[in-house]
C-alpha cells in the first residue's frame, strides 16, 4: 500500500485510526512476515514492555469448529488502568466489512481500537496508550 491508497484508505474509514494528534499510523513499508509472525513478534514485544495480551483463537480444530464473533480483533491488550483492542493486518490488506463493523461498535462502547500493519506501529500505539 503506497502513500496515495493508504492516504484514500483513511479518508473512506477514518475510524479505524487514532487521531492525528495522537498516533499518526506510519505508512507500511517493505517485505512482511505472515500475519501469525507479526502476532507473535509483537506479543513477545508487548510482553516484555509489560503488557499482557490475550490472543483470541480464530478457526477450527480437529474435533470441530472453534466459534468466535466474526469481526473480532486479533489482540486484547491490557495492564493495570489501560486497555485497548489491536487488529493485525498485512501490508497491504485492510480490514474486512465484518471488521469495520466490529471495530464501529467497539468505538461505539467507548471502546480504543487500532489497526497495525508492523511491529513498528504496535509499538507506536502501546506508547500512546500510556499517555492515555
Amino acid at each position: 500500500m503506497n502513500e496515495d491508497q493508504l492516504a484514500r484508505y483513511k479518508r473512506k474509514h477514518p475510524h479505524l485510526f487514532a487521531p492525528e494528534e495522537s498516533v499518526a499510523t506510519p505508512v507500511p513499508t517493505g517485505p512482511s512476515a505472515t500475519e501469525r509472525e507479526l502476532q507473535a513478534d509483537i506479543v513477545a514485544e508487548f510482553g516484555n514492555l509489560g503488557w499482557i495480551c490475550w490472543e483470541l483463537f480464530k478457526g477450527s480444530t480437529r474435533g470441530g469448529a472453534i466459534w468466535c464473533t466474526t469481526g473480532i480483533p486479533d489482540l486484547y491488550v491490557f495492564r493495570p488502568g489501560r486497555a485497548f483492542w489491536l487488529e493485525l493486518k498485512q501490508p497491504g490488506n485492510g480490514p474486512t466489512p465484518e471488521q469495520l463493523a466490529r471495530h464501529a461498535e467497539l468505538r461505539r462502547a467507548g471502546l480504543p481500537i487500532f489497526v497495525a500493519w508492523t511491529v513498528e506501529e504496535a509499538l507506536l500505539i502501546a506508547q500512546e496508550m500510556e499517555t492515555r
